[in-house]
């Protein structure tokens, strides 16, 4: 999630192109004085705004939405496992990449491994996520009845929460050190700290929104509990 680009027209919500140039001169001697003269290399000029940037950080919060869609108190869902991570094969895998769940019912999923010889594994990987699940194997299905949800796993459910918003913040920060590493080679001094406030105030929008899709989560967690 790079702040930085090659030629671009100017759009609404971007930047200005700034010149990064970079200086060097030369010394050379003419004639029988010798004087030396200065020879600029020519400019190097570096078209910077904030598009990347900002696709990074809408890429952050699109994972996000999708990761907490799956959170839904008393309500089977498959993306519910998708927290979950098994060890099989000597790697600590997602559970969306090790098989499928459908939904049998409104409080039962029904999770059918690619690898038939995981199936334990898996169960006993769902069995102690800190959803509260209890999960039971059938040949090489497992079975996961969704209880009505308890104190302790709107609790659980509202960590995984917190979990997934503070992975969206520290992605969104990433995408603003890439940009400032940009700024940094502005030589007019002004013009960098006038895009170094740009490029911290769109960071602090992207993580403004991440709260608010934290805080409408856990509301519709509590919500769907009752």
């Amino acid at each position: 999630m790079t702040g930085a680009r090659g030629a671009g027209a100017a759009l609404s919500g971007r930047w200005s192109a700034v010149d990064v140039r970079t200086w060097s001169s030369k010394a050379s001697k003419k004639g029988k004085k010798g004087a030396a003269v200065d020879e600029v290399e020519a400019e190097a000029p570096v078209q910077f705004d904030m598009t990347s940037t900002r696709e990074m950080m809408d890429k952050a919060i699109a994972h996000l939405q999708q990761e907490l869609a799956g959170l839904r108190a008393g309500r089977a869902t498959p993306a519910m496992l998708d927290h979950i991570r098994a060890s099989v094969h000597g790697e600590h895998t997602s559970l969306k990449a090790l098989g499928t769940a459908v939904v049998k019912s409104p409080q039962l999923l029904m999770y059918t491994p690619f690898d038939p010889d995981t199936a334990n594994t898996i169960a006993n990987a769902i069995r102690e996520s800190p959803l509260g699940l209890n999960p039971r194997t059938e040949g090489s299905e497992i079975l996961i009845s969704i209880p009505r949800p308890t104190a302790e796993m709107l609790a659980s459910m509202k960590k995984v929460c917190r979990t997934e918003a503070d992975e969206a913040k520290i992605a969104i920060r990433h995408a603003r050190k890439l940009a400032m590493d940009v700024v940094k080679k502005v030589s007019a001094k002004d013009e960098r700290h006038r895009l170094e406030k740009e490029v911290q105030k769109v960071t602090d929008g992207y993580v403004d929104k991440v709260g608010d899709i934290e805080k409408a989560k856990e509301k519709s967690i509590d919500e769907h509990s009752m």
